[in-house]
């Protein structure tokens, strides 16, 4: 669906809002739903993310900045050209294109962190948090929007993770272990044969 969104071209208006208002709570469900909870601290979370989220992020933040910055000054440096310049460096909703992906990124990166820190709260605690987040993001999303590197966003995107990551937990506990794993192990064996005969 994500991937679907940013390949073909959507109609504007509200098949586009509608696809928007879908996925990106979707991919952040997703990430709860696969979170495991371990030994890692939040310093430990932090670290692994730089790694896997940061560093990538600054790598191609500077790659297209280089021929954003060349395309952007053209003679004399004005105000605006300096505002033009210093937005894709604020991230989130100030970076614009060819930065517009950029947002969910960090915003990820900011709801790792931040999810490690309160996976061990009690479920109603969590139930309580996901509810609350949402109901932030509902009433002060504009203004999270304006928060640099997608850190406000990141606010409500963990109110859907926590959700992935609850259901998750209350799925495992439903179903018998063995029969979970053997119906997880089918269906990885399907796949496989279909993919050798395709």
């Amino acid at each position: 669906m994500i991937v679907w969104r940013h390949t073909w071209p959507v109609p504007k208006g509200e098949p586009q809002m509608l696809l928007a208002t879908i996925t990106v709570p979707f991919f952040f469900f997703l990430t709860g739903w696969l979170w495991r909870t371990g030994k890692r601290t939040i310093r430990d979370e932090t670290k692994m993310r730089w790694l896997t989220l940061g560093r990538p992020y600054v790598t191609w933040l500077a790659l297209i900045f280089i021929e954003f910055a060349a395309s952007t000054i053209k003679g004399d440096i004005t105000r605006d050209t300096i505002e033009t310049l210093i937005r894709p460096l604020l991230g989130g909703s100030y970076a614009g294109r060819p930065f517009s992906t950029f947002w969910f990124i960090s915003a990820l990166f900011f709801v790792a962190i931040m999810m490690r820190a309160v996976e061990k709260l009690p479920r109603p605690h969590l139930v309580a948090l996901a509810v609350l987040l949402a109901g932030v993001g509902a009433l002060l999303g504009q203004k999270l929007d304006r928060i640099p590197l997608s850190i406000g966003l990141a606010i409500p995107c963990l109110a859907f993770a926590v959700a992935g990551y609850l259901l998750r937990q209350w799925a495992a506990s439903r179903e018998h272990p063995w029969r979970g794993r053997r119906r997880v192990r089918a269906v990885f064996r399907r796949v496989g044969v279909a993919a050798r005969v395709a």
